[in-house]
This record gives C-alpha cells, sequence and structure tokens, in this order.
C-alpha cells in the first residue's frame, strides 16, 4: 500500500488520534503515542484504509490556487490590477503572516 506520509499524518492529527508518526513500510506503520486508546487505534486503522495518497490536502489546494492567482497576475500593470487581484494578494499575505488559516479564517495577533 501507498501512503503520502505527510498527508496521513495531518489527517490522524486532525482526527485528534495521538501519534508519534508514520512510516511507509510494507504494510505502512502507526505509531502511537503511549495515551492513544483502543478505540483512537482503530479509529487511525480506519483513516489509513481510506487514506488517498494521492488526493491534495486544503493546504495544498490553497497553495495550488494561490500560485495560480499569482500566476496570472505576473505581467500585469498595478494600475490593470482589479479588486479581485488585490483580495487575492491581500488573502495570500495574511496568508505568508500565519493569519489565515485552512479554513479561511482570520486570526490576527
Amino acid at each position: 500500500m501507498t501512503i503520502n506520509v505527510p498527508k496521513l499524518h495531518a489527517e490522524l492529527v486532525a482526527a485528534g488520534i495521538p501519534i508519534e508518526g508514520v512510516s511507509s513500510t510494507e504494510p505502512p506503520r502507526i505509531d502511537f503515542r503511549p495515551e492513544a486508546t483502543p478505540a483512537q487505534r482503530t479509529a487511525a486503522q480506519q483513516i489509513l484504509a481510506a487514506h488517498n495518497p494521492f488526493a491534495l490536502t486544503v493546504e495544498e489546494q490553497l497553495a495550488d490556487s494561490a500560485l495560480s492567482a499569482v500566476r496570472a497576475l505576473n505581467g500585469k500593470a498595478v494600475s490593470a490590477l482589479t479588486t479581485s487581484d488585490f483580495k487575492v494578494l491581500f488573502a495570500l499575505w495574511l496568508a505568508k503572516q500565519g493569519w489565515l488559516t485552512t479554513d479561511l479564517t482570520i486570526n490576527l495577533p
């Protein structure tokens, strides 16, 4: 079974499963923290079974969208930028500052 190690790790952490890490051994291995309950270990195995290593994470989807948006702006004169262009640039700036989460919530310091 092929896995995307960073993606699977993020999926398990997002599910609240206490893990040390994952390994792309055959079969893939999940290293649990000592506090992982039997229910969490079962849930982790279900996440592993449903894992699609080729699907993009939310972060990867946002990064792809941002890159496409920047490429579309490349070569435009500042005077030719639209309100939508400025919104994209502002969102990218917020994300770079760490103030924009993947659920598109702004968290200013």
